[in-house]
């Protein structure tokens, strides 16, 4: 089988966990409990945003590695 696949969902939550994790090692609890709904929203939009973005390159046919 090829090696080249699309990072999946489980590849973009592990790494959002990972930030969240570094982050909430980084931060004061204090500072960190309040925002991290807001935080965790913004990661996941990001990832999402830049999820499709390397989907989109995927499909076009002039891609190459």
């Amino acid at each position: 089988p090829g090696t080249k696949r699309l990072l999946g969902p489980s590849d973009r939550n592990y790494w959002a966990s990972c930030m969240q994790q570094r982050l909430a090692a980084t931060w004061r609890p204090g500072l960190w409990a309040p925002h991290k709904d807001r935080i965790a929203e913004a990661f996941d939009h990001f990832w999402a945003q830049l999820w499709a973005k390397l989907a989109e390159r995927a499909q076009t046919p002039a891609a190459t590695d």
